[in-house]
């Protein structure tokens, strides 16, 4: 079995050569060529490994997020005679409203995109800033495999402008507080120095 995947007068297609399989067989295709439908590009990442996101199992990634559901095929041709591994389905959820598309969208067309490119090499899917657990089951349903949380909402704001008394208090309630300043008083790390002021606020700031 061999496929391929074209667009004809704005729709999309994708052929599948050689004998159809069971899963193929009883979806709607004249000859063997079938509209790519949310239904017939689902069942292809279910049923052909290499349409299947998957980890990069070490290999060095790069992303690229096709926000128009057009630009895969180029993607993936700029990374020929690289060792890159493509995560090809890699959106948030803001840029999935932006743009009226839904989790199932991008998914569809990144595996639409890797078929047209002739791409059996295996990609990602990374769901990116996401903010709810809704949006982690949404996106998980759609075959996301990979989920990067933002936690915007949750990290203390206003350390800056709070006083130093107000700051010590509030680093103090933190049940870590005497081990961390133990470990980071007075040290330098990734070209930060932690001293007492840096120290508080980075504590109250990502404590949680």
């Amino acid at each position: 079995m061999k496929l391929s995947a074209f667009r004809r007068d704005g729709r999309r297609y994708v052929q599948i050569k050689g004998k159809l399989p069971a899963w193929a067989a009883k979806l709607p295709n004249t000859k063997g060529v079938f509209e790519a439908t949310h239904e017939l590009l689902k069942a292809i990442r279910l049923n052909v490994k290499a349409y299947r996101p998957a980890l990069s199992g070490g290999r060095t990634s790069v992303g690229f997020g096709d926000r128009t559901g057009c630009a895969t095929p180029g993607h993936l041709g700029s990374l020929k005679g690289t060792p890159f591994f493509p995560i090809l389905a890699q959106q948030s959820i803001r840029e999935m409203t932006r743009t009226g598309r839904s989790p199932d969208d991008v998914m569809d067309d990144a595996v639409f995109g890797a078929i047209q490119a002739g791409w059996t090499k295996g990609f990602g899917a990374d769901a990116d800033h996401l903010k709810t657990e809704e949006d982690i089951t949404r996106t998980a349903a759609a075959g996301f495999i990979l989920f990067t949380l933002d936690v915007g909402e949750h990290i203390g704001k206003g350390v800056a402008v709070m006083g130093g008394a107000d700051l010590q208090a509030t680093a103090a309630q933190n049940p870590d507080f005497a081990r961390w300043k133990k470990s980071y008083l007075g040290k330098t790390f990734l070209g930060v120095t932690y001293d007492e002021r840096t120290l508080l606020e980075t504590i109250v700031k990502y404590g949680k």
